[in-house]
């Protein structure tokens, strides 16, 4: 969850937003966020996906590996020129992704072949002994 926290914290600063504004967003406590980012508290999947809505990112974006691995404490560095008061509600941000690309992403994908013949079941393993001759 430490990945997420930080995926978390990452996006919401992007946004401009500090932990309490984002908090505020969300319905939640400051706390909570802070314990969310620094991977001491654990999402449900509802939690998860209200995160995602206020980010404005899908739920699997929250998942993915966080540009920085690096574990910081407290809050992300001030970015310079742009304030809370100037970022647009998290909840009114735009899905980078339509629902049309996801749908085309998933009819492209290429499925996973299994080799034929006798396999050990969910290994791929071949148990039949070889004779060296």
């Amino acid at each position: 969850m430490r990945d997420v926290g930080r995926r978390v914290a990452e996006l919401r600063a992007d946004l401009g937003l500090t932990q309490d504004k984002f908090a505020e967003a969300l319905g939640v406590s400051g706390v909570y966020v802070r314990r969310v980012e620094i991977g001491q508290e654990n999402l449900t999947l509802r939690s998860l996906t209200r995160f995602a809505a206020t980010l404005g990112v899908r739920t699997v974006d929250l998942l993915a590996v966080p540009q920085s691995r690096e574990v910081r404490l407290g809050r992300p560095p001030r970015r310079t020129g742009i304030s809370s008061e100037a970022a647009p509600p998290a909840a009114m941000v735009a899905n980078p992704r339509s629902q049309e690309e996801d749908d085309e992403r998933a009819r492209t994908e290429v499925d996973l072949q299994v080799p034929a013949g006798p396999t050990e079941p969910g290994t791929g393993h071949d148990p039949t002994p070889r004779r060296e001759g």
